[in-house]
């Protein structure tokens, strides 16, 4: 067992000091907020890790932020849409390719007016989009209007989408969802999250019916996201770039979890993943006073049972209000259809190119 603070820029190498080494080991990151008014003490464990490799902590990129690519503002204009058909959760989306810019949910079918829809510089086109009480998403794309007008549309003539993808969501729970286009623009950072055309957007939509969500050829990539919450699950669905064959979210699952210290507990699943994290935490005081919290992570493959050793005593011995042996489990997060245990650990300490945000999966947290 070995323990070195780290500072950004170190290297640390480990060699063993025997022949007695298994292939693999447990690697935990251990991080302390040592200025804040709480102490939060945080371990996130890797096991599993192959002996040899060689690991850089980079930090992962921050998303574009959507504000720093609008450009400068010159006016605005009104919208009135009529024989607008109401669904429960169905969004009338006014977006640009700089992100949303108005709209809202209603009630009964009728004529609604939009108020100040903003003109930007770079941004000459903009969509409007919605579903449909027969649960088919439409559109209309207008150019940008002179400042100070007034644009009148029938909700009647809005055109559908090239192609459609199927959410299929159990019917006792609403959801989330929305999909949205870019053009052009890869770069190191093809996505500006917050901006893109808004093809579809619903929250919380009544789930009386499957709906289709709309995408359009003209986009090189999309941007696709459903979420919903259960009563003691959260699921999760994003993913960049073409657009999904369909999304199917798993039948009830559900969780079995033997013995709750975070060192030796068990868990079975009803349902198949790729990996998990599991997660467990001790506190004592409280938060923004004199809050001790120690919180530990363990990361996984799908059906091996983590082996993660013991933390080092001259670690507990510099920081005596530890207590993690004392953590108790608290919940799980487990990817179904994304990369694997391995390849997550070689994209986010193994590999020297770029640690993108913009990785596309699909969860279920249990909590």
């Amino acid at each position: 067992m070995i323990l070195r603070l780290m500072k950004n820029g170190d290297a640390l190498e480990i060699e063993a000091e025997s022949t007695l080494v298994t292939d693999n080991m447990a690697i935990t990151i251990f991080s302390y907020n040592g200025e804040a008014v709480d102490a939060i003490y945080v371990f996130g464990t890797y096991p599993e890790i192959e002996k040899g490799s060689v690991w850089n902590l980079n930090s992962v990129l921050e998303p574009i932020n959507n504000s720093a690519l609008r450009g400068e503002e010159d006016g605005s204009y009104d919208v009135t849409i009529t024989n607008i058909p109401i669904v429960l959760g169905s969004q009338i989306a006014i977006s640009n390719d700089f992100g949303g810019d108005g709209g809202g949910g209603g009630s009964g079918v009728g004529t609604t007016t939009y108020t100040s829809i903003r003109r930007y510089t770079g941004a000459d086109e903009n969509m409007i989009s919605s579903i449909g009480p027969d649960g088919v998403s439409r559109y209309v794309t207008f150019e940008k209007q002179e400042a100070g007008s007034i644009l009148n549309l029938d909700y009647n003539q809005f055109n559908e989408f090239d192609s459609y993808v199927n959410v299929n969501v159990p019917s006792q729970y609403p959801y989330f969802s929305a999909v949205f286009g870019f053009e052009g623009g890869e770069g190191d950072v093809p996505y500006n999250l917050g901006g893109g055309f808004y093809l579809n957007l619903t929250y919380p939509f009544d789930n009386s019916y499957p709906p289709g969500l709309g995408y359009l050829n003209r986009f090189q990539r999309y941007y696709t996201t459903v979420s919903f919450s259960a009563e003691d699950f959260y699921y999760s669905f994003k993913k960049f770039g073409e657009k999904p064959t369909a999304i199917n979210t798993p039948e009830n699952p559900s969780i079995t979890i033997s013995n709750s210290s975070m060192a030796t507990f068990i868990l079975t699943t009803s349902f198949d993943f790729k990996r998990r994290i599991n997660s467990g935490a001790v506190s004592e005081g409280t938060r923004n006073e004199d809050l001790v919290e120690t919180i530990w992570t363990i990361n996984s493959p799908n059906a091996n049972q983590p082996v993660v050793g013991t933390i080092p005593q001259e670690l507990l011995d510099l920081y005596p209000e530890i207590k993690i042996n004392d953590s108790t489990y608290s919940s799980s997060l487990f990817f179904l259809n994304n990369e694997t245990y391995s390849e997550v650990i070689g994209r986010r300490f193994l590999s020297a190119g770029s640690k993108s945000p913009f990785i596309s999966e699909e969860l279920i947290s249990f909590f």
